[in-house]
């Protein structure tokens, strides 16, 4: 199993549409891919209510790369440094930064 640690930060007032793009677009694609979301969470202690952070699980490291591959970049506000890890290792496998605007 593979997990996606993406942490997403958003401007002012573009939470209900980036909701919506997760339940749409992005959350099919994941489903469809072989994988789930996990959690998504909103406003950790410390943190502003405009940063979020997801976690989703993969079958393998294959169904990953392919949704990644059919996705493209993510479009929306402010995407930053999703990273990769592995349940069985605690190294990195991956990192990609994209910056939206």
């Amino acid at each position: 199993m593979i997990t996606e640690e993406r942490t997403v930060h958003l401007s002012q007032g573009q939470l209900s549409p980036y909701l919506e793009l997760i339940r749409n677009t992005i959350s099919p694609s994941i489903r469809a891919s072989g994988g789930r979301i996990l959690c998504l969470l909103q406003g950790l202690i410390g943190s502003p209510s405009t940063k979020l952070l997801q976690m989703t699980q993969y079958e393998n490291i294959g169904a990953l790369g392919n949704l990644l591959k059919a996705r493209g970049p993510l479009t929306g506000k402010g995407i930053y440094n999703p990273r990769v890890y592995s349940n069985t290792e605690t190294n990195i496998l991956s990192t990609e930064r994209d910056h939206t605007t």
